[in-house]
């Protein structure tokens, strides 16, 4: 009883596999290493045979194996394959034994695993020739079990401690000398009692002098922090166990390795023992520092070519090469970590309105480090870039001047532009990185693309004058040639409607007036038809004044406050009946709140007009068989918000604000003059209001008009 429970503690505490197996195959019990190698509980194991636990056909070897033991009792060593819970493989060595009962017959199977994945540790012939000894033993053994039968109740307890023991100490000789880890076995006050050849191998000693020192802090290095040590030594001896890094150094040649370091108690016998399990890591620490340096390689890499391609992007998506600048220069400062960036033009009117500026130009005539300033304006002129870093030779001066703007380096770089110097781009750090100087390359890229931005606003900023001047001339001769028409063409026109109509409305109001002195003589309906008749005339009239007041100044015209609503009823009335002869459906929508404008109600009248006959026109061309167009209002703000929507097939792609320019036009040539959309933004702005024109999301054209 007492081997069996000094092997199942030392078997407890050495880090290798270990498993027992009844003569069936169930699993009966392990060591929390095998539970950790298999990555499966103990109590989820138990009970458990192979084929339960691992796949197929390793659960078949595994099977025939133990067949083979328990048809010939020897200690079987293999090599195979053991795949974990996580469906991880595993090259391992299996060593198995019988243990038997008080009769001799096989009562377990015990065996340990010894993970060989990276490495074979034994070779095939001294695990034979040592199988061949081991069943020589076993059958030697067996035969003299059956000779000496008759003395087995006098020896039966203490060869059954001394089997155990046996096999106990040759498992941990096997363990202990061939793991991949060093381990040394330590009394708790920190002497050294026992080592295994792995770690020999390490600190490159013998035995003997690794146990004359008194604790493993003579082989750590300098750069180790011994109070983590302390600490971990005082975990393990309170019963926890720690995992940590740590730097062994070789006393006799200095060699350090980085290592991992395992500490836990371990009870052996009743003696309690610290074992330290120590992994050399030194080739995983070289892979891992190289894969952070080319990581980091990558990541700057990629860090500045997307820079690149944010300012690529912002400078060709615009023409406008000085309304992104200060944009630019925020990102190129939070990307590069840069203190300053800025930009100086040598032509003063580029500069005036941007935010980073290269202040010390613009005020150098006053300040003590003037020299320097002539100098570097020299020197960039000679388009020769200037790299400042207080690492370098520099005069006193340019310290003292680098020291009053808290920087550690500073790049200008000459903007060329058609063989000519523009202006100077300057990058400001207050860090000296060793990788600094790999910046230049990048201020360089960078000043070249602000260089052919500019450039190319330049050109620009020159063609569109040009055409300007040209163009500009021509439209204001024809436009003012057109305009000039037809003011002639609306005075003859309203001249001569005016004559007619006078005559129309005297005959109207002389019926009414004949009525009223001889009531119930004409009948009802007639009158109301000469009613409306005289409205419509007083209707035509309106609209011909202001069609003579059309370019007065704003001044002479008529200005009411007027009824929203009423505007709109009065515009709908006129054109409601050539709406529907157009079979066109006419939806109007009305807030409840009261809407009161204050200007000229006619010219509202016009603008409702004139937008809805251009839907009107919009829908004659579309082949949508239930057209309609949506006039709806309502209270925005204290003004009012008009909206006219049609069904047709909405404005063309791009036109903007084209489309309210006069004799601007998207019919055919003598369907329209393109006026009508002119007079209504002309309408609109004498109200100080806003039309803006899109494409609704279900198809036609919106306006919207706010006064």
């Amino acid at each position: 009883m007492c081997g069996c429970v000094t092997l199942r503690q030392l078997v407890n505490g050495i880090p290798i596999p270990v498993f027992l197996r009844d003569t069936h195959g169930h699993f009966i019990g392990c060591n929390p290493d095998f539970t950790d190698f298999m990555g499966i509980e103990e109590r989820d194991l138990i009970g458990k045979t192979v084929y339960e636990v691992v796949p197929f056909n390793q659960a078949k070897e595994y099977e025939q194996r133990d067949n083979e033991l328990l048809q010939r009792p020897h200690i079987q060593v293999y090599e195979g394959q053991v795949t974990r819970s996580n469906g991880e493989n595993k090259e391992v060595i299996f060593r198995k034994t019988l243990l038997l009962d008080e009769e001799g017959n096989p009562s377990a199977i015990v065996g340990v695993i010894i993970d060989i994945s990276k490495r074979k540790i034994m070779e095939k012939a001294n695990w034979d020739y040592k199988n061949k000894l081991e069943d020589m033993v076993i059958e030697r053994t067996a035969n003299l079990s059956k000779v000496n039968k008759q003395l087995k109740n006098e020896i039966e307890l203490r060869r059954h401690s001394e089997d155990a023991l046996r096999e106990s100490e040759e498992l941990f000789k096997t363990i202990f000398n061939s793991t991949y880890d060093g381990i040394i076995l330590q009394e708790l006050n920190g002497k050294i009692i026992n080592a295994n050849a792995k770690i020999l191998e390490m600190v490159e000693m013998e035995i003997h002098e690794l146990r004359n020192i008194k604790s493993i802090k003579e082989i750590s290095s300098p750069i180790n922090n011994e109070e983590d040590l302390q600490a971990a030594w005082n975990k393990a001896l309170s019963g926890g166990n720690h995992f940590f890094e740590w730097t062994i150094l070789s006393p006799k040649t200095q060699n350090a390795i980085q290592t991992e370091v395992f500490l836990q108690k371990i009870d052996i016998g009743e003696k309690e023992l610290i074992l330290t399990n120590i992994r050399d890591i030194s080739e995983k620490k070289a892979v891992e520092k190289l894969l952070l340096q080319e990581h980091n390689k990558v990541k700057t890499a990629l860090k500045h070519e997307m820079l690149l391609s944010t300012i690529a992007t912002i400078l060709n998506s615009t023409d406008k090469f000085f309304d992104v600048l200060d944009n630019l220069f925020k990102i190129i400062m939070d990307t590069m970590h840069l203190t300053n960036a800025g930009f100086h033009s040598f032509q003063a009117e580029y500069t005036k309105e941007i935010e980073y500026n290269i202040d010390f130009f613009a005020n150098q005539a006053n300040s003590p480090y003037a020299k320097i300033f002539a100098s570097m304006q020299m020197t960039l002129q000679n388009n020769q870039a200037i790299y400042y870093s207080v690492e370098n030779d520099l005069t006193e001066m340019t310290k003292d001047f680098l020291k009053s703007r808290n920087t550690s380096l500073m790049a200008l770089i000459p903007i060329k532009i058609s063989g000519n110097i523009c202006g100077v781009l300057l990058f400001e750090s207050d860090i000296i990185d060793p990788k600094t100087s790999k910046y230049y390359g990048l201020f360089n890229t960078i000043t070249n693309m602000f260089a052919n931005a500019w450039e190319r606003y330049m050109l620009l900023e020159l063609r569109i004058e040009a055409e300007k001047n040209s163009v500009e001339t021509v439209k204001l001769l024809e436009s003012s040639s057109k305009l000039a028409s037809i003011g002639v063409m609306a005075g003859g026109i309203t001249h001569e409607i005016n004559q007619p109509l006078n005559a129309i409305k005297i005959m109207a109001d002389g019926i009414l007036f004949w009525n009223k002195r001889n009531p119930n003589l004409l009948p009802e309906t007639f009158l109301d038809k000469i009613t409306k008749i005289t409205q419509a005339v007083n209707r035509i009239d309106s609209i011909i004044k202001h069609m003579r007041s059309f370019w007065m100044p704003r001044a002479q015209r008529s200005i009411t406050e007027f009824s929203a609503y009423n505007a709109l009823d009065n515009a709908l009335d006129m054109i409601n009946s050539q709406l529907s002869s157009h079979g066109i459906v006419l939806e109007v929508i009305r807030d409840n709140a009261a809407i009161t404008l204050h200007g000229d109600i006619i010219h509202l009248e016009q603008i409702i007009i004139n937008l809805c006959l251009n839907a009107m026109h919009a829908l004659d061309k579309s082949k949508q068989q239930h057209k309609k167009i949506v006039v709806s209002i309502e209270k925005s703000e204290d003004k009012a918000l008009f909206k006219i929507q049609d069904n047709g097939p909405g404005l063309p792609e791009g036109i903007g604000e084209k489309i309210f320019d006069p004799f601007y036009s998207t019919k055919q040539p003598g369907e329209g003059m393109g006026l009508g959309l002119a007079i209504v933004k002309q309408f609109v702005d004498n109200f100080k209001g806003q039309i803006t024109a899109y494409n609704h999301e279900q198809g036609g054209a919106v306006f919207e008009v706010k006064i």
